[in-house]
């Protein structure tokens, strides 16, 4: 049987949240080794922008996951196992390639991370990703069960919540990643339900969300010059709550859901996302290998242009991750696969034999 093509469109986005990711997560580097948070250049601040880059490429891949997961009936096994596998594959492997290179600046703590990147959540969002997984059926039931005006009342509620004023009094209301992803899921389904011409809504939605994304930082950072409580404000907001963020990646992906066309290096490209976001963002390479780069390139070139160290870093990691997300697909990915189904069969076992000792019905 014929496997059913991607539609490039969406996997277009798909790319471009990767790469917003990987700059994001560059420019957090290079504050560990330069303060720029409290610095008013045009550089500087283009930094600051960057720093929002990472929240609106997870909301964009979220938002790209929650469209088609809102047609699924039930989660997925063997999807779920071999997502669990190719974490903890590509983290023991960066541990066994760096160890020799590293092993005088590694901490016990540090290596049970990278044993167990899961339990420790050393990447949230595949953590998160694990744990929203085998909830989604449910929801889905209970919002096939909810009228339109149930859905939207509980959608435009949790927003105003969670987005609005949880964005600005951090930690309001308990909230976490995955009470985000679950209010984001339901204004998704809101939309795929009961908004079949999106045209005019996702105009409206990259209008808003740009203007406050763009206005926002710039109007703390010039007020940050004269009112001390503000100063070093401008990545304030710099969280998964931000609506401008998450008008934003709504507003694209309702864009780019309708540009239909398939090509194949963009569907390849795209398939390497998971494992790039792995490897460029592995605890290790954080923590040392990226630290390193950054603070060796600020020592040669300093502060008059850390803007182009930034991107030309983030060019260097994201080819690099590229090059390795390859090798790992033609490679270890096999392992994984192989692992995944040999721990299926024992995973549905186990749970076969809890809901008989509980006398659960089939």
């Amino acid at each position: 049987m014929k496997e059913k093509q991607r539609d490039s469109g969406i996997e277009v986005l798909k790319i471009i949240a990767i790469v917003l990711i990987v700059i994001s997560h560059v420019t957090q580097t290079y504050a560990q080794v330069i303060n720029y948070k409290s610095l008013y250049s045009f550089q500087f601040t283009a930094l600051a922008y960057f720093r929002h880059f990472g929240t609106l490429g997870n909301l964009l891949f979220f938002i790209s996951s929650a469209w088609f997961l809102l047609r699924s009936e039930k989660a997925a096994l063997s999807k779920w196992m071999l997502l669990l596998t190719e974490v903890w594959i590509i983290s023991v492997t960066i541990l066994l390639v760096s160890y020799p290179l590293l092993q005088d600046r590694l901490e016990l703590k540090t290596i049970l991370r990278c044993l167990f990147p899961t339990t420790f959540s050393n990447n949230w969002y595949l953590t998160c990703y694990l744990l929203f997984y085998p909830i989604h059926p449910f929801l889905n039931r209970l919002i096939r069960q909810m009228s339109q005006r149930a859905l939207f009342e509980f959608s435009a509620v949790s927003f105003l919540l969670y987005f609005v004023m949880g964005s600005l009094f951090q930690g309001l209301f308990f909230s976490s990643e995955l009470i985000l992803w679950v209010i984001v899921y339901f204004i998704v389904a809101y939309i795929r339900n009961y908004v079949p011409d999106t045209k005019g809504l996702h105009r409206s939605l990259i209008f808003i969300g740009l203007a406050g994304f763009l206005a926002r930082p710039l109007i703390l950072g010039i007020l940050g010059q004269y009112i001390d409580v503000l100063q070093g404000m401008m990545t304030y907001f710099v969280y998964n709550d931000d609506p401008f963020l998450l008008m934003l990646a709504l507003g694209l992906f309702l864009s780019f859901k309708d540009i239909h066309f398939h090509h194949r290096a963009v569907n390849a490209v795209a398939k390497l996302a998971l494992p790039v976001y792995l490897i460029h963002e592995n605890l290790l390479m954080r923590r040392f290998f990226r630290l390193d780069m950054a603070r060796s390139l600020y020592a040669r070139f300093g502060r008059s242009c850390v803007l182009p160290q930034v991107l030309g870093a983030a060019a260097c990691i994201l080819t690099l991750s590229l090059l390795c997300a390859w090798l790992y697909s033609a490679t270890l990915r096999r392992c994984a696969i192989a692992i995944s189904r040999k721990a299926c069969p024992l995973v549905e076992k186990s749970r076969m034999l809890i809901e008989e000792r509980l006398h659960i019905p089939h």
